[in-house]
């Protein structure tokens, strides 16, 4: 089940109104799964996926109150619409057609070029990274009401090391 579609991207994000659904769609499901899932861990995933209507306030957004003071949590939607988006800016102009998989290119204007795509990309994802640390916020700071929320799952920032061994 999709978490988005393309009228939840469009609020956050301007994508043009001739992109159809089924382009959009598989970039939402390729974020929900290499982006979303890492972060909510296996079993909070799941579970929204389930029982979607038990999460409105994860989803879209809520204020709530910490220590005394309002704090916006901007919902898991707005994450996951930054995430579709730079995967769309990314990937979005290329196509498989019968003579190859093809970029379009247009008269009237000028495709943006690799590397500037990549920077809006990596901009986006560490936007989509930003809000989702007020995301993982709340569900620390409201664990109770989210019992399959595992905080040891949502750490992103995956470390690979090498050590030199002697013989």
């Amino acid at each position: 089940m999709r978490l988005i579609n393309k009228a939840d991207i469009s609020v956050h994000k301007q994508i043009s109104k001739s992109v159809k659904d089924i382009t959009i769609n598989q970039f939402v499901d390729d974020s929900q799964i290499t982006d979303l899932l890492p972060l909510l861990g296996e079993k909070l995933y799941f579970d929204i996926q389930n029982n979607i209507a038990n999460y409105t306030d994860l989803l879209n957004g809520v204020i709530y109150t910490y220590d005394g003071v309002s704090v916006e949590q901007p919902g898991l939607k707005k994450v996951l619409s930054l995430f579709v988006y730079a995967r769309y800016i990314f990937h979005g102009t290329q196509t498989d057609t019968p003579f190859g998989y093809v970029e379009k290119q247009y008269q009237d204007g000028k495709q943006v070029n690799r590397i500037n795509r990549k920077e809006i990309y990596t901009l986006n994802k560490q936007i989509a990274m930003q809000y989702w640390e007020q995301v993982r916020d709340y569900l620390n700071r409201e664990s109770e009401n989210y019992p399959l929320w595992n905080a040891e799952c949502s750490n992103p920032k995956r470390k690979f090391r090498l050590n030199k061994i002697s013989i």
